[in-house]
């Protein structure tokens, strides 16, 4: 529905309408898959092209994302050291914030993501303390 009326809009109005996006996101459950349904009935253009990440390993890695080849994308993130993990959450949380700890730098923005609120909760009390312990 809301996409019927964009598309109703964009047409009284004479305008070009470029649609932007990945059908393989999740859709919220109100829109239904108007952006697919588009790109299946009328075409597409895939780009391909990755500019953000710089090294290509990472380019692949992305790639390997979007195909849905976690697998692959994992592995190569480990092997360049980027997921590290731990048999024990405790032991996790303990080496996530000794880590952000090591590198943090007050004059860049850093961001620990966490699932549950109780978690980023306690994750921003360990790492409040940190901070105090350094006298910031």
């Amino acid at each position: 529905k809301q996409m019927a009326g964009f598309v109703k809009a964009v047409v009284r109005a004479g305008a070009k309408l470029v649609l932007v996006g990945d059908p393989e996101q999740l859709q919220p459950i109100e829109a239904g898959a108007a952006f697919r349904a588009i790109a299946d009935r009328i075409g597409y253009a895939e780009l391909e092209t990755i500019y953000r990440q710089r090294e290509e390993w990472m380019r692949k890695a992305s790639l390997d994302l979007a195909r849905g080849h976690v697998d692959q994308a994992l592995v190569a993130y480990r092997s360049q050291g980027r997921v590290l993990g731990s048999e024990l959450k405790a032991e996790a949380i303990e080496n996530l914030i000794a880590d952000w700890n090591r590198d943090y730098d007050s004059a860049k923005t850093t961001l620990i993501l966490a699932h549950r609120r109780r978690d980023v909760r306690m994750l921003n009390e360990l790492a409040r303390e940190k901070l105090v312990e350094r006298g910031v």
